[in-house]
């Protein structure tokens, strides 16, 4: 519904004819997310340079990105306003579902055809070496990192989350083991306790390793190494898709290599739970 009545607005703007046809078929196509994306997050999704989306945006008669971004976001919200009463809210869920479903299609389609095996190696092979894992990050970033925890302690890794919105991982980082891997998980938009603790962590001398989401996050250039992942979400809401892809595809590739341990650890795992009378 978005993409026929925005193709409409553009064709009457003043530099139309001269529009870069791949980058408006972006904002057509993903109208919703590029609104809460910043401009470097836009170029790296787009696959177009700071100079060509600027292009783009002289041409349609904008002064700068952002005012093309509040001309997509007045137009869904203009095109909600008009069919709000005509459309019922089970029409609403069928058609968010579906679009929701379409972008974590798109991130996992991308994550099998684009993830760094190279990159994924090497984490592996940190993880297995450190005596302690540690994962920092906050809010939208958290579910991640507890997930990470959990999944690595399951199998025998010592890993310790750090979330870097609450002072009180000051306490913490001293009694670091400074041969531990530091692994930073940052999206857009990103904290800025996040990038403070990672810059602290960086001159203490602690190997980096961060999970973001494109080449020029701040993270990148205070990590060792970086592991690229597409978030693409709908709104102001969150993509956790490729991250989970990502932390199993790890811990599995752990487990291929070091079978005997961490299939000894899953039985203790299982073993514990049993007699704590843990599940169901």
């Amino acid at each position: 519904m978005y993409r026929e009545i925005l193709e409409q607005k553009f064709s009457r703007l003043p530099g139309s004819g001269s529009l870069d046809r791949s980058i408006l078929e972006y904002i057509l196509k993903n109208n919703s997310a590029m609104t809460y994306m910043c401009s470097e997050k836009f170029c790296y999704e787009c696959d177009c340079s700071d100079y060509e989306l600027d292009q783009f945006v002289t041409a349609a008669g904008f002064s700068d990105y952002n005012q093309l971004k509040e001309f997509v976001k007045d137009t869904i919200n203009s095109v909600d306003a008009e069919n709000g009463f005509n459309v019922s809210m089970e029409d609403t869920i069928t058609r968010v579902a579906e679009d929701l479903v379409n972008i974590e299609m798109g991130n996992m389609l991308d994550f099998k055809q684009s993830i760094d095996k190279k990159m994924v190696l090497r984490l592996v092979e940190d993880i297995i070496n450190a005596p302690e894992v540690v994962i920092l990050g906050t809010r939208a970033s958290e579910a991640v990192i507890s997930y990470a925890v959990y999944i690595l302690n399951k199998i025998g890794i010592r890993a310790t989350k750090l979330d870097s919105a609450n002072t009180n991982y000051f306490d913490h980082i001293n009694n670091i083991d400074r041969s531990a891997l530091v692994i930073a998980v940052g999206f857009a938009r990103y904290p800025k306790a996040t990038i403070v603790a990672v810059n602290h962590l960086k001159r203490k001398g602690f190997k980096i390793a961060s999970i973001t989401d494109f080449t020029r996050s701040p993270l990148v250039s205070l990590s060792e190494y970086s592991i690229i992942l597409k978030s693409s979400s709908r709104e102001f809401t969150d993509s956790y898709s490729a991250s989970m892809l990502l932390l199993n595809l790890v811990v599995i590739t752990i487990q291929k290599c070091n079978k005997e341990f961490v299939e000894k650890k899953l039985r203790e795992f299982d073993e514990t739970a049993f007699n704590m009378d843990y599940y169901i």
